[in-house]
């Protein structure tokens, strides 16, 4: 869980948040986060390697069946085989991005019900706005917040 919480915060570091190390703590995480009481299967969907992994292993570890993509395509392909509940998605991603991603996962009968959450550095009123356009029903910018991104994972 700790190597979880260091690399999360190390990879959001190196992706353009400007936060100087001491600002960014792990104080606020408790080192055994709890279960999550209702665990959903969870697919994360980021170019980075390192983020997308740090990610999945905090959710594993509160319960939750983790899968992770690091291409829109790949995405399509694993959301279409697992059906997953939940879908974090990096909006800015080569190739086939976020905004992409997500408007064809709505288009398949069983993208309908999914909770996606755009996950993305980029916090403006534009990304928002097509978030939206697209079907996208949570925006967290990054680094997000441990307890916003346990509950958005335990939502369905």
């Amino acid at each position: 869980m700790q190597w979880a919480a260091q690399n999360v915060l190390r990879c959001m570091r190196h992706r353009g948040t400007g936060l100087p190390d001491e600002e960014i703590s792990l104080m606020r995480y408790k080192a055994e986060q709890p279960r999550s009481p209702r665990p959903n299967r969870v697919l994360i969907v980021d170019d980075s390697d390192d983020a997308a992994w740090a990610l999945a292993s905090l959710l594993q570890s509160c319960g939750h069946e983790v899968h992770v993509a690091h291409t829109g395509q790949r995405a399509l392909e694993l959301a279409e085989r697992l059906h997953p509940e939940v879908i974090f998605l990096d909006l800015a991603m080569p190739g086939m991005d976020g905004f992409e991603t997500a408007m064809r996962i709505r288009r398949r009968r069983w993208g309908q019900e999914i909770v996606l959450c755009a996950l993305s550095a980029f916090d403006t009123p534009e990304f928002r706005e097509r978030s939206d356009e697209v079907g996208i029903n949570r925006y967290l910018a990054k680094p997000a917040e441990w307890d916003e991104l346990l509950a958005v994972a335990a939502a369905s």
